[in-house]
């Protein structure tokens, strides 16, 4: 199989320019880096940083924020956290020699070869893998077709018909758990593209949008020259929403053009809906959910579940990335300041690590000793003077005790013993002290 399907599915567009991996995860025990989007989140709050490492740059619309980060280690770690809400607590893909292989907790399932030239623009399941027969795989191809296996099935691929132009080539596929049906915008975005429960024929579902709010009218016909892209979410308790993605061209350094979010625009199903058709209703409020849009996937988790998500945002990645506030309409996004002067530190104390504002995971679980997810808990001393936070989860320990360590680092300067014995070094200079008597110990 291509590797093609693993490149389109697995690696972020943000990270092309700056990154090579994507083994970030949300949510999971697993990652080593927990509470990803508490640096996604300070720099929300702080876009002006005391020693230039963040660079806010004002619009002329006051709806649109730029924040440059000068500082590699720091577009790293925002990358990488970008890219976190894209993973699925575990759950991997893998290029291999039988097909696409996908592994979750005990479960590996393989799939078959698609047809040679396939190009495979989304990917969705009907559930997180399980060796179930009737767990489905579907896919979307180019060309608008849709083809499906159920690997621990008949494990073949069957090929849905579709009409050309039926389906958006730019929207992501999507499994709606309390629908029991994949689901897919049209190009108009007036029509959802279904997959009923059989999963054997392609039908069409009719989309009613209510009057839209007379103070949103304008801003909406200020969009005419953007493209458009629209996506369908659900939430855990089965609400749906379509997001609708305004991108527009715009100049960039060196006479290059690049595509920058100006608008996402939200509508939430209401009851009057049935299998026919769908009503939707503008809203600016989702409540305490965040929406992510990106990798050729949309969905949506509650805010509360990872500390650093903002409730009521919809963070996007692609050609731009950033978060875009429904409450505000205020679109953030964030760039790499390819002017910014080398000796730029953003860090705490240290230069060398490649953490940036360690602290911040410090401060959230002083902030929140006791966490939702059970990973925090506080206990209560007799006397209210004394306090002590129990870290039952192994990798938030390990990075609280990095955090703590690199308090006691001094902008770069690091201690080695070595066979020749111990080693100073700091920015360009090393110095190598002469062995100490056998039996020192140094306290």
């Amino acid at each position: 199989m291509s590797r093609n399907i693993v490149n389109r599915l697995l690696k972020p567009s943000v990270s092309r320019k700056f990154l090579r991996h994507t083994n970030v995860r949300l949510l999971t025990s697993e990652s080593d880096r927990p509470y990803p989007f508490l640096i996604v989140d300070h720099i929300l709050n702080n876009p002006n940083s005391p020693d230039g490492g963040l660079e806010k740059e004002y619009s002329n619309c006051r709806k649109e924020n730029k924040i440059f980060i000068n500082d590699k280690q720091v577009m790293r770690n925002v990358c990488n956290a970008m890219t976190a809400g894209f993973s699925r607590d575990g759950l991997k893909f893998e290029d291999t020699y039988r097909g696409l292989a996908i592994h979750y907790k005990d479960v590996s399932a393989y799939l078959p070869p698609l047809p040679a030239g396939s190009q495979v623009q989304s990917l969705a399941m009907s559930s997180l893998p399980t060796r179930e027969k009737d767990w489905v795989v579907c896919f979307k191809l180019s060309g608008s077709r849709l083809s499906l296996c159920r690997p621990f099935g008949s494990c073949k691929w069957i090929d849905i018909k579709t009409a050309p132009g039926s389906i958006n080539p730019s929207s992501s596929l999507m499994f709606s758990k309390k629908d029991k049906k994949f689901y897919i915008p049209s190009p108009g975005g007036n029509y959802l593209c279904e997959l009923g429960r059989r999963h054997d024929k392609l039908e069409f579902v009719d989309l009613k949008f209510d009057k839209i709010p007379a103070s949103v009218y304008d801003e909406v016909a200020g969009l005419s020259s953007c493209s458009r892209t629209d996506h369908l979410v659900e939430s855990p308790t089965g609400q749906l929403f379509l997001v609708k993605w305004y991108n527009k061209d715009d100049e960039n350094e060196g006479s290059t053009l690049k595509h920058v979010t100006k608008k996402i625009m939200v509508f939430r199903e209401t009851e009057q809906s049935n299998c026919f058709d769908k009503t939707m209703i503008y809203t600016e409020d989702i409540g305490d959910l965040c929406i992510f849009l990106g990798h050729s996937q949309a969905f949506c988790v509650p805010a509360s579940s990872s500390p650093g998500l903002k409730p009521n945002c919809v963070y996007f990645v692609g050609r731009n990335f950033g978060v875009y506030d429904l409450t505000t309409k205020t679109c953030t996004t964030f760039h790499k300041n390819y002017y910014c002067p080398r000796h730029t530190n953003v860090r705490l104390f240290t230069s060398e690590s490649d953490r940036p504002y360690p602290f911040l995971i410090v401060d959230h679980i002083l902030k929140n000793p006791n966490s939702p997810e059970g990973g925090l808990n506080k206990a209560y001393s007799n006397c209210r003077k004394e306090n002590k936070i129990f870290i039952t989860d192994k990798k938030v320990m390990r990075n609280v005790c990095n955090a703590m360590t690199v308090g006691f680092s001094r902008d770069g300067l690091e201690v080695k013993l070595t066979d020749k014995g111990p080693t100073i070094h700091y920015k360009d200079v090393s110095a190598y002290l002469p062995p100490l008597p056998a039996g020192s110990q140094v306290w």
